[in-house]
């Protein structure tokens, strides 16, 4: 029973398990113990060239959603927990300070290039409404299993808050907005959330490793949350740095709540999928629970217009779910 309940729920364990299934028989099984970030079907380049074709942020986006990243056609590379940043100009390696700045700089630039992709995830598109569902059954799921059934006094911080939206969530789960806090890079983005947020929820402009890591006092938060931040942190270094941040706020007993996607895309070269054992890397002090999530987006999209109950169809083989929640907690 066990074991067929992983399965339903996407459900990894430590070193992965196959899947005999005859639906996902061209589905290549991941390995999670590896630092690889892996490939899935041809299938999903499907909608990826049909996009191209037509000439074709969420308004929830900027650095707190950032499933536009995975969208469209993964492949397969090696993750490479040790790159750094050079000064290409004299071949040598840039101080850390410098590489820090850099990183920083290069995200917002990043997310530059990416405005204006709006329809993509708006909730009126079926296959983003569905994801976002069941991302959120998946979060309300956890904060059961954790006994959690009173979030009025669970305090929370997401890094990397966007324009709002995930801190919307969370309210709408029960957290009381003086117990949430969000840190954001982008200006535009932090008046956009401070313009739909109540005023007692705190919104911090900045660099959540930089400045803005001297506002939150060490052990005093239950959750740490970010969504697709870590794969738009290309420096192995900078990407240690703001984990180490997010450590530190966690008291003991809470910890990481994790989504993002596992799947590089060729044709988006901002991004790099981050796989289940960087985790591990990232927090290895933490005790790990990783769920898998999220239909292919490119395959979500297409099936979806000929009718959205074919997410749920498609999303029963666990190899066709891009993302992953992951909950890292901090023993007491």
């Amino acid at each position: 029973m066990g074991a067929h309940r992983g399965l339903r729920d996407g459900l990894l364990p430590d070193r992965g398990f196959t899947l005999n299934q005859e639906a996902c028989a061209a589905v290549p099984s991941p390995r999670d113990s590896s630092l690889t970030t892996r490939t899935i079907p041809n299938a999903m380049a499907f909608e990826g060239r049909r996009q191209t074709a037509a000439g074709g942020i969420d308004p929830n986006a900027s650095i707190g959603r950032r499933e536009a990243a995975a969208e469209d056609v993964p492949s397969q590379q090696v993750f490479d927990s040790h790159s750094l940043m050079w000064d290409h100009g004299k071949g040598r390696e840039l101080p850390v300070a410098a590489r820090e700045a850099d990183e920083a700089a290069a995200v917002i630039a990043r997310y530059a290039r990416r405005h204006g992709d709006t329809q993509r995830y708006s909730l009126l598109s079926p296959a983003a409404l569905l994801a976002t569902q069941e991302r959120q059954r998946a979060i309300a799921d956890l904060f059961v299993r954790l006994g959690w059934l009173d979030l009025t006094d669970i305090r929370l911080l997401e890094v990397g808050c966007g324009t709002g939206g995930n801190l919307l969530e969370f309210l709408r789960f029960g957290f009381k907005p003086e117990h949430l806090q969000g840190v954001e890079l982008l200006p535009a983005s932090v008046a956009q959330a401070r313009l739909v947020l109540p005023a007692s929820l705190r919104i911090m402009e900045g660099d959540a490793a930089g400045a803005a890591a001297s506002s939150v006092p060490e052990a005093s938060q239950d959750i740490l949350y970010q969504a697709t931040v870590f794969s738009s942190l290309l420096d192995a270094a900078f990407q240690q740095r703001l984990a180490d941040t997010m450590w530190r706020w966690v008291r003991p007993g809470g910890g990481v709540l994790w989504y993002d996607f596992t799947f590089n895309n060729p044709r988006n070269p901002d991004v790099r999928g981050v796989p289940v054992e960087r985790i591990r890397q990232l927090f290895p002090e933490g005790r790990l629970q990783v769920r898998r999530l999220t239909l292919a987006p490119p395959v979500a999209r297409a099936v979806t217009r000929l009718h959205p109950t074919l997410y749920t169809l498609l999303n029963t083989c666990v190899w066709m779910r891009t993302h992953v929640l992951a909950w890292v907690a901090k023993p007491k």
